[in-house]
């Protein structure tokens, strides 16, 4: 089995400074992309960071290329996250998703004198044109498609080929009761676990889960897992205190995971060189099963009670 981690990075609210979601320093202390990194680096593992160029129409071009640089400095990977001023990726008809990928890629290209060879989606709003615009761009992956969120919809949790892009979702899994949960969720407002789809993420997930989950995705041959996260997810959304509770358990799952038995753990810029190059490794990936495990007991309740969903 493939590991990704795979942190979106962005900022969430434009009335906000982008530091305060991206590097998320407080009282001297990084909570943000860079304590991640070294919670990585400790290990010996590189993560995938999606990297919301669009933020610089807000906060600048060189805030993010810094951000950028940064990142690649470390040893991690470098990929495109769309958030477009305009909105929605999917809303978008196909020459206007050609051209907002197309200005991502060429500023990222100009940073780091490479081009991104992945892609997200923000808010995993991304279609059949989303993928036709990224095969014309050059990117080889897209990673947009969360099943009965994104309208891509083309998979559940087996990466697969499609159109000219291999496609590496969202991985998730099932909680029980879902038209309860919907219920639940109608009733306060929100959706609670995407009604009942739960990420395979650091901060939906409890400890228990996040080492269990790994084990029933192995049993259920899910050959590549996606886990998933954000640059703010040590940071409480509401009180915007560090939330030392997801710290420590994702430097907690981190260590687990490293030491796990047949645990590969690869970036996507390394699966995309894979894919072109190693034919085993290619054929091994998409012909693993869409399965999607049921669990109760995976998801966390202090995310539950406090937390947003995204």
């Amino acid at each position: 089995m493939y590991l990704l981690i795979t942190i979106d990075t962005e900022n969430p609210y434009k009335d906000t400074p982008m530091e305060d979601w991206i590097y998320c320093n407080f009282n001297g202390e990084c909570f943000g992309i860079e304590r991640i990194m070294n919670a990585l680096d400790k290990h010996g593992i590189r993560g995938t960071f999606f990297v919301d160029v669009y933020e610089r129409y807000n906060s600048g071009n060189e805030k993010i290329a810094d951000v950028c640089r940064l990142i690649d400095k470390k040893g991690h990977d470098v990929e495109l996250h769309t958030h477009p001023v305009e909105g929605n990726l999917s809303d978008m008809p196909f020459e206007k998703q050609k051209e907002i990928i197309s200005d991502g890629v060429k500023f990222i290209s100009s940073i780091l004198n490479k081009s991104p060879v992945a892609h997200r989606a923000g808010s995993y709003m991304a279609d059949l044109d989303t993928l036709k615009a990224l095969k014309e761009n050059g990117i080889l992956i897209d990673s947009s498609n969360f099943f009965e969120v994104s309208p891509l919809g083309i998979t559940k949790n087996r990466a697969i080929f499609y159109d000219g892009v291999f496609e590496i979702p969202v991985t998730y899994f099932h909680v029980p009761f879902k038209p309860i949960i919907k219920l639940i969720g109608k009733t306060l407002g929100r959706k609670i676990f995407y009604n009942g789809n739960c990420k395979y993420d650091i901060n939906w997930c409890s400890l228990s889960g996040l080492k269990s989950m790994i084990e029933r995705y192995r049993r259920a041959d899910v050959r590549i897992v996606n886990l998933f996260m954000h640059s703010f997810s040590f940071i409480d959304e509401e009180s915007q205190f560090i939330n030392i509770h997801d710290l420590n358990k994702f430097e907690e799952v981190i260590a687990y995971l490293k030491n796990l038995e047949g645990i590969n753990f690869i970036t996507m810029r390394e699966a995309a060189t894979r894919f072109q190059s190693d034919l085993s490794f290619k054929k091994y990936i998409l012909n693993g099963n869409d399965k999607v495990p049921l669990s109760l007991f995976g998801v966390d309740l202090h995310k539950f009670i406090r937390r947003k969903y995204v």
